[in-house]
């Protein structure tokens, strides 16, 4: 039966971290229906346009490619409010909660909601990204990070490595980064009690980082332009690391405490994301403010 049901899609938005979340679900909804086809959906539709990544890193999947971003997609909702608009959003709530409560749609944003999933469901749609992550996954990701790398080891030593994604955040309203003086005060603690031959600071925009960290008490502090695949492996493979509110920060600090058991610092506001991921609270993760 479940080789002639069409393939379970399942759809992500966003950039890499966001991706993860959808293949961790796939290789999960592989295990429990070994029989069915499933196939990935990226969409380039959200806040801002995301172009796909994470095929690189598992090139076995089955993709399927939506160009849905538009530039005037978010002021266009805000003004989303005539009497039809208003009709329309309320008919088709009632529609997705028709769909959702059949099982033929599935959010599959945690774990209660995985547990919905059925052999006729036909599409995912969600983050995805408060589920536990099987450990089996963290290695299958960890080699692929190592498989693709397209730099040589380069060695900063035992360096602090903090992955300060800027980018769209510095321009959007919608997207806050957690504040630059949260971060330069918890690698301040972290440089007073710990000996850190170099500082290595993994950003999007490594100019306006190198600036905001330029106070700090090493000599030696790096701000190299890497890609996404070669900031999460330096920083998985780093002596200590400082994450912030990116999904690639998480998926760092679960490498690292899953697959490592070395120490990682992350907001104190993505404790529950992190309890979530991991199935547990760890003390290899400690929480800032």
């Amino acid at each position: 039966m479940q080789r002639i049901m069409p393939p379970l899609k399942i759809h992500t938005w966003g950039g890499l971290g966001s991706q993860l979340f959808a293949i961790a679900l796939a290789f999960d909804a592989r295990e429990k229906f070994p029989r069915r086809k499933i196939k990935i959906v990226l969409h380039t539709g959200g806040v801002t346009l995301r172009l796909p990544e994470v095929t690189d890193l598992f090139p076995g999947w089955d993709y399927e490619y939506v160009s849905d971003f538009e530039v005037s997609s978010i002021e266009s909702a805000k003004k989303n409010t005539t009497v039809l608009q208003q009709f329309k959003r309320r008919f088709v709530a009632r529609v997705k909660a028709v769909v959702i409560s059949s099982r033929i749609v599935v959010n599959c944003n945690d774990d209660l909601e995985y547990s919905h999933l059925r052999f006729w469901t036909l599409a995912c749609r969600g983050h995805y990204s408060y589920r536990f992550v099987n450990r089996n996954f963290y290695e299958l990701l960890d080699t692929a990070l190592q498989n693709c790398r397209s730099i040589e080891n380069q060695e900063f030593g035992d360096c602090l490595t903090i992955h300060y994604r800027l980018g769209d955040l510095l321009t959007l309203d919608q997207k806050n980064p957690v504040s630059a003086s949260a971060i330069v005060s918890e690698s301040s603690k972290l440089l007073s009690v710990s000996k850190f031959d170099s500082l290595v600071i993994l950003s999007d925009s490594p100019e306006v980082a190198r600036d905001v960290f330029s106070g700090n008490t090493l000599k030696k502090l790096f701000a190299p332009s890497f890609n996404t695949f070669e900031v999460m492996s330096c920083a998985i493979s780093s002596f200590y690391f400082l994450g912030t509110s990116s999904k690639v920060s998480f998926w760092i600090a679960a490498i690292r405490s899953s697959k490592l058991k070395i120490h990682s610092s992350l907001p104190k506001s993505n404790r529950t994301q992190m309890k979530y991921m991991l199935g547990s609270e760890t003390e290899l993760i400690n929480y800032y403010e």
